[in-house]
C-alpha cells in the first residue's frame, strides 16, 4: 500500500466550505450570546439579592450578640488628612466626572451616587455621641491611592483610622452640613419638587462600609467583606463593598434647619410624598416621615446605590397641592 499516494489524494474543505462554517457559527453565536447574557444578568441579581440579605443577617446577628451594637470600624467614603477629617469641601471620593457610563476610572461609581445623593456631612457632637452609643466609635478613611484627589503628602495610607468625633466628615444621603455648627442644606439634586431619589427612606442618613477590616470580619460572623457582582464586571470604579444605611440620628432631625419638609399631617414630624417617577398619574405614592430610628433600623446598599425589595426605580417628589 502506497501512504504517500493515499495522503496526496486526500481532499480537504475548500475556501467555500471554511466560508460557510465561519457564517454558520456567526449566526450561532449572534443567536446564543444574548439568551447567555440574560443568563448572566439574573444570576448577577440573583447573588447581589441572596448577599443584600445575607449581610443583613449578620449585622442582625452580630447586633444580638453585643448589646445591639452596629459593627465598628466601617468604612468612611471620604479621604482623610492627618487630622483625620476631610481635607477642605469637596475632598471627597464622590464620582467628579458625572458620567453615566462610568468610563472613567473613579473612586465609587457613578450610579452609587446619583440614585443615593451623597453629599458631604460634619457631624457635630451630638451625632458623634449617637454613633458612639450605637457601637461606631472608629472609622477607616477610604484613601485609595488611585483616586485624582489623594495626596501622599497631607493623607493617611488607604484604611487609616478615624475616631468619630465632631469634625469628622462622612456621606450622608440626601443632605448635608458644611461644618460641625451649620445646619443642613439638600443636595442641589434634591431640593425641590420634580427631582428624584433612589430610595426616599434613606433620606438623611449616614453611609458607612462593610470593608475587610470591619468588626464583623475581625469577630469571624463573616469570612470576608462581600463584593458586589456588578462591580466584578464593571471595573469602572475602586470601591465594590457593601454599605450600611445607618438609621437617622436624633441629633440630625435638630439640624434640619430650613429644610423646606414640612408637617403636613400633624403628626410632629416632618414628611414628604413620593411617587413613581415612570407613573406619575396612576403611580403609587408613599408618605416619607424624617423622624429619628433605632438602631436595629439600618439597611445595606451595594456599590450601585440598590437595596432589597425596592419596587421602582426611581422616585420622584409629589406635591398634593400642600407643597412639600
Amino acid at each position: 500500500m502506497n501512504i504517500l499516494k493515499t495522503v496526496s489524494n486526500k481532499k480537504g474543505f475548500t475556501m467555500l466550505e471554511l466560508l460557510w462554517v465561519i457564517v454558520i457559527i456567526g449566526f450561532l453565536t449572534a443567536m446564543i450570546a444574548p439568551r447567555l447574557g440574560g443568563v448572566s444578568e439574573k444570576a448577577e441579581a440573583k447573588v447581589n439579592e441572596a448577599n443584600l440579605k445575607d449581610t443583613k443577617k449578620c449585622v442582625e446577628t452580630f447586633q444580638q450578640d453585643f448589646s445591639g451594637d452596629l459593627p465598628d470600624r466601617l468604612i468612611n467614603l471620604m479621604l482623610a488628612d492627618d487630622d483625620g477629617i476631610a481635607g477642605a469641601a469637596g475632598d471627597c471620593v464622590k464620582p467628579k466626572v458625572e458620567d453615566v457610563t462610568n468610563d472613567v476610572m473613579e473612586s465609587i461609581s457613578y450610579d452609587f451616587n446619583i440614585r443615593c445623593l451623597l453629599t458631604e456631612h460634619t457631624l457635630n457632637g451630638d451625632e458623634a455621641n449617637e454613633l458612639q452609643a450605637m457601637g461606631i466609635n472608629e472609622v477607616l478613611s477610604w484613601n485609595h491611592p488611585d483616586d485624582p484627589d489623594y495626596d501622599p503628602a497631607t493623607h493617611f495610607n488607604r484604611f487609616d483610622r478615624v475616631d468619630v468625633a465632631a469634625g469628622v466628615v462622612v456621606l450622608m444621603i440626601g443632605g448635608g452640613a458644611a461644618d460641625a455648627t451649620a445646619d443642613i442644606t439638600p443636595d442641589p439634586g434634591f431640593d425641590g419638587l420634580g427631582e428624584d431619589i433612589g430610595n426616599p427612606e434613606w433620606l438623611y442618613r449616614i453611609v458607612l462600609g462593610i470593608g475587610p477590616d470591619c468588626g464583623m470580619v475581625i469577630e469571624y460572623y463573616i469570612e470576608a467583606a462581600p463584593l458586589c457582582p456588578a462591580g466584578l464586571d464593571n471595573r469602572k470604579y475602586y470601591y465594590n463593598y457593601y454599605s450600611i444605611v445607618l438609621p437617622r440620628l436624633s441629633a440630625t432631625l435638630d439640624r434640619f434647619g430650613s429644610l423646606t419638609f414640612d408637617d403636613d399631617d400633624g403628626d410632629g414630624y416632618r414628611d414628604f410624598d413620593v411617587i413613581d417617577r415612570d407613573d406619575t398619574a396612576s403611580g403609587q405614592i408613599k408618605r416619607i416621615r424624617l423622624k429619628e430610628m433605632t438602631a436595629s433600623q439600618f439597611d445595606i446598599v451595594n456599590a450601585t446605590g440598590h437595596g432589597r425589595q425596592e419596587d421602582v426605580k426611581f422616585w420622584r417628589l409629589y406635591d398634593d397641592g400642600d407643597g412639600l
